[in-house]
């Protein structure tokens, strides 16, 4: 999916945790310096909600504006680095491997992303049973099934109906997740060099594919769209971003980056340099590796607070959005969807038809928003979503996964 986009936010919990880490070893980076990755990880988000929702295609819009409207994968990539990243500092400490046991750590990501994944995937089956886009019951069970395993992200060109288009990231994120307590003892402990040795291997392991795929010439394939979705979706083709991600954390997390303040600055303008370049360079590779090191690099600068940008990034607003960005990447999609249709209703009976069911019922069942409409109801639509998504983030699902928490789903694998 150069669509997904693209995988991740943490939580609430998961800076908590940064706190506790951060007062019981001396080595350990202030925890402030994290909470700047909360503001990056909410303009990251904005960056994806604009990518997939935008009634606005990217020729519609000058053109370093369509540029970034249409290059939502720099996003997502941005978040699954991030992902690994969090997880090194949270849960590995340095030259002593993994902080808890493995089934404890499957436990606590599990309970973070395994539920309301449900709730946000079934949110949808009204809406593919009776809305917009019907669909006969078979398919429905067909497709839902795959995607409440989180195995959809290893089928290629999945079928349609998708439940949930964000939901792949999750499956492919949890696959990494079972191989995380194994890197974080290997390489925690492991030299810097090797470390360095591993990263650029995994850098160099990333781009094989897409390198491949334009000297093959897959894209004129009658299967294009096939080697496409393995491209964007396949977990095992995507790991290395994920793996980069785990092993900047534990480079920081050993305090090895001193970084002048000019540096911070310079990489951001050297990001959105690269995220516009992405017009002028073939998706395969800007999708798939080009720009990973820098986007470690951007990570690892946020985090180290060491520029003028890390105070913007730091701002209470962008730290609280931050923070529900998990919640609002599972939910965006399917509250957007009923938050739009309802402010659609209130809209005709408001303004455009007042007191006719029968528009009402049309617009509800097929849509036919003018342009002018679709950006006005994208905007009212867009800030209801943001704003519901952060109360239930806050008011709901962090109190109750604290508490799921506590309960080891995985201690019967005895590790």
């Amino acid at each position: 999916m150069t669509h997904r986009t693209s995988t991740a936010g943490r939580g609430t919990d998961q800076l908590s945790a940064e706190r506790t880490a951060a007062r019981q070893s001396t080595t350990a980076p202030t925890a402030s310096r994290l909470v700047a990755l909360e503001g990056l990880r909410f303009v990251a988000m904005f960056h994806l909600f604009v990518f997939h929702r935008l009634p606005v295609g990217s020729d519609a819009l000058p053109g370093w504006l369509g540029t970034i409207r249409s290059n939502g994968h720099y996003s997502t990539s941005i978040f699954f680095i991030l992902s690994g990243f969090i997880l090194a500092y949270v849960y590995t400490a340095p030259d002593r491997g993994l902080k808890l046991k493995d089934s404890d750590f499957w436990s606590r990501r599990f309970w973070r992303i395994y539920p309301i994944h449900v709730i946000a995937s079934t949110a949808y089956l009204p809406l593919y049973l009776v809305g917009t886009k019907t669909y006969p019951i078979s398919d429905v069970l067909t497709t839902l099934i795959p995607n409440l395993l989180l195995v959809h992200a290893w089928i290629p060109d999945f079928p349609k109906p998708i439940f949930n288009i964000v939901s792949w990231s999750i499956s492919a994120l949890v696959f990494w997740y079972a191989f995380f307590p194994a890197l974080a003892r290997r390489f925690s402990t492991a030299p810097l060099a090797r470390i360095l040795r591993a990263m650029v291997s995994a850098w160099v392991l990333y781009l094989i594919p897409p390198i491949l795929y334009l000297l093959l010439g897959l894209y004129e394939s009658e299967h294009e769209m096939v080697y496409n979705h393995l491209l964007q979706t396949n977990p095992i083709i995507r790991f290395p971003e994920f793996i980069i991600g785990v092993l900047t954390g534990i480079l920081f997390l050993r305090r090895r980056f001193v970084f002048p303040p000019w540096l911070e600055p310079a990489v951001i303008l050297a990001n959105a340099a690269a995220l516009l370049s992405c017009a002028f360079i073939p998706w395969a590779l800007t999708h798939n590796g080009l720009f990973t090191p820098l986007q470690a690099l951007l990570i690892a600068v946020v985090a180290a607070d060491s520029g003028p940008f890390t105070r913007v990034f730091s701002w209470k607003p962008l730290q609280m959005l931050g923070a529900s960005s998990l919640t609002f990447y599972f939910l965006n999609m399917p509250l957007y969807e009923y938050i739009g249709r309802i402010v659609s209703v209130v809209t005709i009976l408001v303004a455009f038809h007042p007191g006719s069911v029968t528009e009402v019922r049309k617009l509800f069942v097929e849509q036919p928003y003018s342009f002018e409409q679709q950006v006005m109801l994208y905007a009212i639509s867009a800030v209801l979503t943001y704003a519901a998504a952060v109360a239930i983030h806050y008011r709901l699902f962090e109190p109750v996964t604290k508490r799921l928490q506590k309960i080891n789903v995985f201690g019967w694998t005895g590790r």
